[in-house]
C-alpha cells in the first residue's frame, strides 16, 4: 500500500483529523468524564500546555518513537542547558511558557506536570486512534490512570498522523 493510501486511510478512520481542534475537544471530554466519574473536577483546557502537547506529537511522529524523553538528557545543569531542553515533559512546559523556570529548583517539580502518549498505526484497526479509545487504554494503565484522575488542573491535547498512517497523541496534564 502507497504512502498516500496509508494516509487516505488514517485520516478516513479519524475523518474529524481535519479538524484537530475538534478532536483535541473530544480527547479533553473523553478524560473529564472519566474524571466525573470519580468525582473530580474536570480540567480546563490550557493553550500552553497544547503547544507542549502539540510539540511532543510532532516529534514522536517525525522519529516514530512512543516515548516521553526525547533524545539524550541535556548535559551541564545550568539553568540556560535546562530552559533550552525539550527533553522531558517539565522541560516542554517551561518551554511552553506554563511553568517558570525556577520551578526546577522545587524538590518535587515532577508533581506539576504529568504526560500521557499513545500511538496507533492503520494494523492496529480503526478505534485505535478514536480519542475514546485511546482514554479507555489510558484508564486500564496505573500510570496512565493517574495522571488523568491526578490532581491537576490543566490540560493540553497534541496529535499528529504521519504521512504512513500513524497516529500520535500526547496528553499534558498541569498544575501552575
Amino acid at each position: 500500500m502507497s504512502r498516500l493510501a496509508l494516509f487516505l486511510f488514517a485520516l478516513n478512520l479519524l475523518p474529524s483529523l481535519a479538524n484537530a481542534g475538534d478532536v483535541k475537544q473530544m480527547m479533553i471530554e473523553k478524560i473529564n468524564s472519566e474524571r466525573d466519574r470519580k468525582e473530580l473536577r474536570p480540567l480546563a483546557y490550557n493553550r500552553k500546555l497544547e503547544v507542549a502537547a502539540q510539540s511532543h506529537a510532532g516529534w514522536m511522529a517525525r522519529t516514530g518513537k512512543m516515548v516521553h524523553v526525547q533524545g539524550e538528557k541535556p548535559r551541564g545543569n545550568s539553568r540556560e542547558v535546562w530552559a533550552a531542553s525539550t527533553w522531558h515533559p517539565i522541560n516542554r512546559a517551561i518551554r511552553a511558557s506554563y511553568l517558570p523556570l525556577d520551578v526546577l529548583s522545587e524538590p518535587d517539580a515532577d508533581a506539576h506536570i504529568a504526560e500521557n502518549v499513545a500511538h496507533g498505526d492503520p494494523k492496529s484497526g480503526p478505534n485505535r486512534f478514536r480519542p475514546s479509545s485511546i482514554v479507555s487504554g489510558w484508564m486500564k494503565s496505573a500510570g496512565h490512570r493517574e495522571a488523568m484522575l491526578g490532581a491537576y488542573r490543566d490540560v493540553g491535547i497534541g496529535v499528529m498522523i504521519t504521512e504512513q498512517g500513524d497516529v500520535f497523541w500526547c496528553a499534558v496534564f498541569g498544575k501552575p
